[in-house]
């Protein structure tokens, strides 16, 4: 759950690194989630005391974006679901690349890393649709049509 990128908990749920209490590691990931997402003294007080932490904990240090009672869970997920398919489906996939790249690497590395995703978006036609829709006032009608990288354009960033 934590390399999701948006996290919706039931207000009963909670968060549970049991490894050290039964002579293990944490695995999938989580020292490297709990880390990047809330620094190593507290993602330290998770993994090494084995002790629940609440959902009201959770959306306190940043670990979900949202807490809802259970019964409205799984509305609440297909809610936000629905909402992102009024965006444009090629700048959500070249933002959250964005967003991961800028994790391990320098801000003028990340300035040129989004420079070349945004010329991409500039030449999808969801971005004419998009500049479109703002000047006529009206809900843009994305297509998901994407410009083509030049060959080994992600593989030279």
């Amino acid at each position: 759950a934590m390399a999701c990128d948006i996290k919706i908990m039931s207000d009963d749920a909670y968060i549970l690194l049991a490894f050290i209490n039964i002579g293990l590691v944490p695995d999938f990931g989580s020292s490297y989630y709990l880390t990047r997402t809330l620094g190593y003294s507290l993602a330290s007080e998770i993994a090494l005391s084995g002790k629940p932490v609440n959902a009201s904990r959770c959306l306190e240090l940043g670990l979900v974006n949202k807490v809802v009672s259970k019964s409205t869970l799984l509305e609440e997920a297909e809610k936000y679901s629905i909402f992102l398919t009024t965006k444009p489906p090629f700048a959500l996939k070249l933002t959250k690349e964005a967003l991961r790249y800028s994790i391990n690497h320098s801000l003028s590395e990340t300035f040129e890393y989004e420079a070349r995703l945004q010329q991409l978006c500039f030449e999808s036609k969801d971005a004419r649709e998009g500049a479109s829709a703002f000047l006529q006032k009206r809900t843009p009608n994305w297509s998901g049509e994407t410009a083509q990288a030049p060959r080994g354009f992600f593989a030279k960033l």
